[in-house]
């Protein structure tokens, strides 16, 4: 390799000083040395061109992210869960990316779906506007944001209100409400919706009632939040006795440790398929996000316990009560052909004068440590409810 002589250092710096070269966390910026090499492989006019065009793509981010906004792989994940599951639960870290998925999704639903109906929750009015509705509008595809108003269409935005009336309707039709926990719950009753977003700290009525609303279309429910409440209600709803499909380092834990009953030593769960309903849930884990400068968490997280690094970083809550069968999952429901015929059957009573007695009969197989119980049946059974 030939050495650099002053020449070729003004030449480069007359390069970048061309382009202006705009840092980015994904697209990343060359660095001196590897422009020189460029430059003596490629020659200045082809690699002042392979600069342009990083330019022009970092521009073409900014102006028009809903075309052209880069997309982290844990997005794909969630894309796929809501394919294939009505609901989808995206629990994330601080900073994960929730939000801005779920936002250009709803978006991509109103274009591609004429006359699609939309809601979108938030916990207050103006938390809706300044968490919610901003992301929303930043998504809308630029020629939508100067449309006039007219017969159909009405998309009226500011910054500090948010959109007029808490609506908007595209030229297809398709139209958004914007609504909050807030208000009384009869405002979610009836209606029919294509698609509908809860995000952060939805109350488990609400969700319970808005699963009705997406039947009659064949809609999906979205729900993405930090568990800062801890193993609140809803997490429990979708997260209880979940099947496990894929898991992920945790770099900020002990990776020698086991951190969730039924996953791999060091790592958090990434994606699972919940026990009993329609629904998927993915964890955005905040490392992720390139968009989000994971060493400044760390350093916040510094010091933290376990639980909340968990939380904050990889929207996990630990169930801390209540949790008597933490490993219980699919390993441990059989078909009543696969309950061994012979053994010790035992049954036992929770007797009670003013509710149900509980009756439980189980069979035990083996001796000493090496017994397995299964229980065959019980008294209420499922036909009363869980």
């Amino acid at each position: 390799m030939r050495d650099s002589r002053p020449e070729d250092e003004g030449e480069i710096l007359e390069l970048q000083s061309l382009v202006n070269l705009t840092p980015h966390p994904v697209i990343r910026l060359p660095s001196t040395d590897e422009l020189k090499a460029l430059k003596d492989q490629l020659g200045a006019e082809k690699l002042a061109e392979i600069l342009r065009l990083r330019e022009e793509k970092i521009l073409a981010e900014k102006q028009d992210p809903y075309r052209h906004g880069y997309e982290p792989f844990h997005w794909k994940a969630a894309d796929d869960f809501l394919q294939q599951y009505q609901e989808v639960c995206v629990l994330g870290g601080n900073r994960a990316g929730k939000t801005e998925w779920a936002a250009k999704r709803v978006v991509a639903a109103m274009v591609n779906i004429p006359n699609a109906r939309v809601w979108c929750l938030h916990t207050t009015s103006q938390s809706s506007i300044q968490m919610q509705q901003n992301v929303i509008w930043k998504y809308l595809p630029p020629e939508f944001k100067g449309l006039k108003k007219g017969r159909v269409t009405n998309i009226q935005y500011t910054q500090k209100n948010g959109f007029s009336d808490g609506t908007f309707i595209f030229p297809n039709g398709s139209q958004c409400h914007f609504m909050n926990y807030a208000q009384e719950r009869r405002v979610i009753e009836g209606g029919e919706c294509d698609i509908i977003w809860c995000d952060e700290l939805v109350p488990l009525d609400w969700v319970e009632t808005l699963r009705y609303r997406v039947v009659t279309r064949r809609g999906k429910l979205i729900v993405t939040f930090t568990p800062v409440q801890g193993y609140s209600n809803v997490v429990k709803e979708y997260v209880s006795g979940c099947k496990y499909l894929e898991t992920r380092p945790a770099t900020i834990l002990d990776l020698k440790q086991q951190h969730v009953p039924g996953v791999p030593l060091g790592h958090m769960p990434y994606r699972a398929k919940s026990r009993g309903k329609d629904a998927g849930v993915v964890w955005f884990h905040s490392e992720f996000n390139p968009y989000n400068p994971f060493d400044e968490l760390r350093k916040t997280l510094d010091g933290k316990t376990a639980y909340e690094r968990k939380i904050r970083a990889y929207g996990w809550a630990d169930g801390l009560a209540g949790a008597q069968f933490p490993r219980f999952g699919d390993a441990n429901i059989l078909k009543p052909a696969d309950v061994p015929k012979e053994g010790t059957n035992f049954m036992v009573i929770d007797p009670a004068g003013a509710r149900n007695w509980f009756m439980l009969w189980l069979r035990a197989v083996g001796t000493g440590e090496n017994t397995k119980w299964y229980i065959y049946r019980e008294w209420p059974d499922k036909t009363y409810g869980e």
